[in-house]
């Protein structure tokens, strides 16, 4: 009869060993998500990031991967420097597309920054918008706490089109 005490005693304080092991682990992944989203957020609030996409998501047709395409999304401050290949269609023609390769390109100012940070959700939305001669764009960038990012941009001539890929400390300061 002892042994069986001893047996169900010992039983119990493993069930309750392991069972605080699960509360441990979840609270260090709590813990780890707020840590993340905290140096994220401390990035974002310098406005001095880079964002580089992996995958194009464009209006009409299929995700493609844009792991071999050169692409960029610098901001400094309140300005910002995007290289972006472009897929998709356009409204209207101008000469601002024929420059480079008829991707997205800008190097300017940008208009109208509304930053909403939701902790709850852990995530940063940043909306913007900014103006050629002949072509506007706006631009909203979904940040989550790990650094992945959503890039959306519209343009007054062309297709809306969307970037997946993550932000990063600047690698160089040449804009």
């Amino acid at each position: 009869m002892k042994k069986l005490i001893c047996l169900f005693l010992a039983l119990g304080l493993s069930i309750s060993s392991i069972a605080q092991t699960g509360t441990d682990k979840k609270m260090s992944k709590k813990e780890k998500a707020a840590q993340e989203f905290s140096k994220t957020k401390a990035l974002v609030e310098t406005s001095n990031f880079d964002f580089e996409a992996e995958w194009a998501n464009p209006m009409r047709g299929a995700r493609i991967n844009l792991i071999s395409t050169p692409n960029f999304f610098r901001l400094r401050d309140q300005h910002l420097h995007v290289e972006m290949p472009y897929y998709g269609q356009a409204q209207l023609v101008s000469s601002s597309m024929f420059k480079g390769d008829g991707g997205i390109i800008y190097k300017g100012d940008i208009v109208d920054l509304k930053s909403k940070i939701n902790e709850k959700k852990q995530k940063i939305i940043l909306r913007f918008k900014t103006k050629e001669s002949e072509e506007a764009y706006n631009f909203i960038l979904t940040i989550f706490k790990n650094g992945n990012s959503s890039l959306n941009i519209s343009s007054s001539m062309r297709d809306n089109i969307g970037y997946d890929g993550k932000i990063s400390k600047p690698k160089s300061d040449k804009d």
